[in-house]
């Protein structure tokens, strides 16, 4: 593993554990929302307030820590702030792992923060959706689709449009949203992307990890771990039919991602989604569809700051691909 890999890690690490102390300092839960850390913050800094325990160092230490704490939730991890809190040292001491080097770090990272015991649920009423959805699903049956005469055509077309849309990865790094049992991932990982894919299904990513290629973490799109700017491009595809608040999603794309953001979604006036938009059962059964024209009208309501030609799509008979680049293609790698 390189060291500019090694320092990447490093920073998701790290950036995860930031906000897991922080809730830990406030008292508030990973599934808790904004009102309820303001609550526990207004709480706690009235009880340990310098005005109402002067000269007690202990409490102006825990202050600081509790207002450091909420400044770095209330901003979505994007403070920046440091805090001191002495279960910080004990989390970063990870028994029998080396972590000054590279590879004993990466071990460290992986099973500490991309393993399903510390997964992280979505927010209470604004989890992105869709884990729930598929909880029924067989992983390898899902997989066996594609190898099916038309998953395998509808896969062929697909990759060919993510091909054009995108471009070769040349050690670029992306994170595909919503990756299932990673069939996409290992293809742009394929493709010469760093690719890590993130979902909210234990089973899809526990499937995935059992294949090479690429990194998963069991994450919500919505409020995905991961600091501004962390990869060059990110990818959603067949996402944001299964989600509750996919502006949520598509807005946590574009923080992450400096370069291109790809999302494809599934083509309504296709016989073969009319047929899956009919059923009564699975996963389908409460799926929304977007005609082309109404995926442009979302991408551009979202960003109207984009200049033009910056969100384009291509059309296709079962999908189309809705690309917005945020900056200028060359200086994405």
């Amino acid at each position: 593993m390189t060291m500019d890999e090694h320092d990447f890690q490093k920073g998701i690490a790290e950036g995860i554990a930031k906000e897991k102390l922080a809730r830990h300092i406030l008292g508030v839960s990973e599934n808790d929302g904004p009102e309820r850390i303001k609550k526990a913050f207004w709480l706690l800094a009235m009880q340990h307030h310098p005005d109402r325990t002067p000269g007690d160092r202990e409490s102006e230490r825990r202050f600081q820590n509790i207002a450091n704490a909420y400044d770095y939730l209330a901003k979505g991890g994007r403070a920046g702030v440091m805090f001191e809190e002495r279960e910080a040292e004990a989390e970063r001491r990870a028994g029998g792992y080396r972590v000054e080097n590279p590879w004993g770090y990466y071990l460290w990272w992986r099973d500490n923060y991309f393993d399903d015991r510390y997964g992280l649920p979505p927010r209470e009423g604004e989890g992105s959706g869709g884990g729930d959805l598929f909880a029924r699903v067989d992983p390898r049956r899902y997989e066996e689709w594609y190898r099916s005469p038309r998953g395998a055509r509808i896969d062929e077309e697909e990759k060919a449009s993510l091909a054009r849309l995108l471009g070769p990865g040349g050690g670029s790094r992306l994170l595909d949203v919503g990756c299932g049992t990673g069939h996409f991932t290992r293809w742009f990982a394929a493709q010469g992307y760093r690719a890590v894919g993130i979902d909210l299904s234990r089973e899809f990513t526990g499937h995935a990890r059992r294949r090479d290629g690429a990194l998963y973490a069991l994450a919500d799109g919505s409020r995905l771990p991961f600091a501004d700017n962390a990869f060059h491009a990110a990818s959603a595809i067949a996402v944001l039919e299964f989600a509750r608040f996919p502006e949520y999603i598509v807005r946590e794309m574009r923080r992450v991602a400096e370069g291109a953001i790809l999302i494809l979604m599934l083509n309504p006036d296709s016989d073969l989604n009319a047929e899956r938009g009919g059923r009564r059962t699975g996963p389908f059964a409460s799926a929304r569809f977007w005609k082309p024209d109404a995926a442009l009208r979302f991408m551009r309501d979202l960003f109207p700051e984009g200049a033009p030609g910056s969100i384009r799509n291509e059309i296709h008979v079962d999908f189309h691909v809705v690309r917005y680049a945020r900056t200028d293609e060359r200086r994405q790698r």
